[in-house]
């Protein structure tokens, strides 16, 4: 008897051990689903089902293509239709485009909250794409980069359509940025933001899509920490706008072992680098502080300040008492002096120190801000009599002068001194003034 075609190809395979098949076969299947492509997404694709799908006549499918290519009619259409994707079928690029422009163009709140009122509103597009069936434009992506690594044609024009969309974000994110007072950080250039931007909201999209339970939120968040990764205040190197996403300033979110850990280290710094090298990236680091709960308690570098600034007023605290049982207006021009002196050779904390207090007597949350006294009003109101009023006053504004004098302007120590001493000296010489 002659064996069947059949019956001779089965003698040529090698036969499995028992027990082996089923791994071999999941082995082999694995292998078939990394190499696919789009064509074999798209055998499902027949003749009747898009007959069916569209209502047109088998002959007019077939016409419809051109032969010789390798695939069936249905196929080569499928192909077709899904390599024609534009930008302008890609409604939730689209939709995002739309919000930025409008928030740019009437006139959206420009303070620090200008970010993240975008990444609010350009959250609501990204998860109706990822979440509804409606839309197909994340299904059609995520098929792209199913095939991508084996199909060329499929990497080449979905590539390009990506390439494009973030293109169309860096040119309004350079806009953004500037609306709202921030610049990008050393080493990131628009592309590389608008790539990341990208990649957060196509990341986020996809947890989406596969976790029924997790939060739209998620969205807004990451397009918020992206901006916090890369972006800066223009006008302070260490503002990591970071404050807000953890609940605001809280003092109590450091113990007092770590808030001592901080002083020390800040003042390591401070003594052997100068003011410049203290950074909020740096302590954190030395401290072994997350950044998170050191933005807490200090929103910025400049916060940071104060911590160097009592040390040096507590060396003068020193000093001056050192003068006791001298007349009160020498040991006032003596303190001044002193007080001038240290402000002027460090004008950079100065201005450190004067912009922490702006920042936080310009915060939303304090419509009626303590006055923070400086130690150098105590110094000053234990000379002249701190009567806890006017006098009091005085020192504190005289302390306001001399910091501005020796952060913004070129004032010599010796110029402020004698500034200080000609107003504070009439208060030690007047009869209420009992400084002596």
């Amino acid at each position: 008897m002659v064996p069947s075609s059949e019956e001779l190809e089965e003698g040529t395979r090698s036969r499995v051990p028992r027990g082996q098949a089923q791994e071999r076969l999941h082995d082999a299947c694995a292998r078939l689903l990394a190499g696919v492509t789009l064509d074999d997404l798209t055998a499902f694709v027949t003749v009747a089902r898009l007959t069916q799908e569209s209502g047109v006549s088998s002959g007019a499918i077939y016409s419809a293509v051109d032969g010789g290519v390798g695939r069936s009619a249905p196929q080569q259409l499928a192909r077709d239709a899904f390599l024609s994707i534009s930008h302008e079928d890609d409604e939730m690029v689209l939709d995002i485009l739309e919000i930025i422009h409008s928030s740019i163009e009437t006139g959206a709140d420009r303070t620090a909250t200008f970010i993240e009122t975008i990444a609010a509103l350009a959250t609501d597009p990204v998860v109706e794409s990822a979440r509804s069936p409606e839309r197909g434009d994340y299904t059609h992506f995520w098929l792209a980069a199913a095939v991508a690594l084996n199909d060329p044609e499929v990497a080449d024009r979905v590539g390009a359509l990506l390439r494009g969309t973030v293109s169309s974000y860096e040119r309004v994110i350079g806009r953004v940025l500037e609306l709202s007072g921030r610049v990008l950080v050393d080493g990131i250039d628009l592309s590389t933001l608008a790539q990341m931007l990208t990649a957060a909201g196509d990341g986020a999209a996809i947890v989406l899509r596969l976790d029924p339970m997790a939060e739209p939120d998620l969205v807004r968040r990451m397009f918020l920490a992206v901006f916090i990764a890369v972006t800066r205040s223009v006008d302070d190197s260490d503002d990591l706008f970071a404050t807000r996403l953890v609940g605001g300033r809280n003092p109590l979110s450091l113990s007092l072992s770590q808030l001592e850990v901080v002083r020390d280290t800040v003042l390591a710094i401070f003594e052997r680098e100068g003011w410049a090298a203290v950074t909020l990236a740096r302590v954190g680091g030395l401290a072994g502080l997350s950044e998170s709960d050191l933005v807490s308690v200090y929103p910025t570098r400049h916060h940071l300040a104060a911590i160097a600034w009592d040390e040096v007023m507590a060396a003068i605290g020193r000093r001056s008492a050192g003068r006791s049982g001298r007349a009160a207006v020498d040991v006032l021009g003596d303190l001044v002096a002193d007080l001038a002196e240290a402000a002027c050779s460090r004008r950079s904390l100065v201005a450190s120190l004067l912009a922490a207090r702006l920042h936080d007597s310009t915060r939303a949350d304090l419509s009626d801000p303590e006055p923070v006294d400086d130690p150098a009003v105590d110094l000053l109101a234990s000379v002249i009599g701190d009567d806890g009023g006017l006098r009091r006053v005085a020192a504190r504004i005289a302390v306001d002068a001399l910091l501005m004098g020796a952060a913004v302007s070129e004032s010599t120590p010796e110029e402020i001194t004698a500034v200080m001493t000609t107003g504070l000296g009439a208060l030690v010489d007047s009869p209420a003034g009992d400084g002596r």
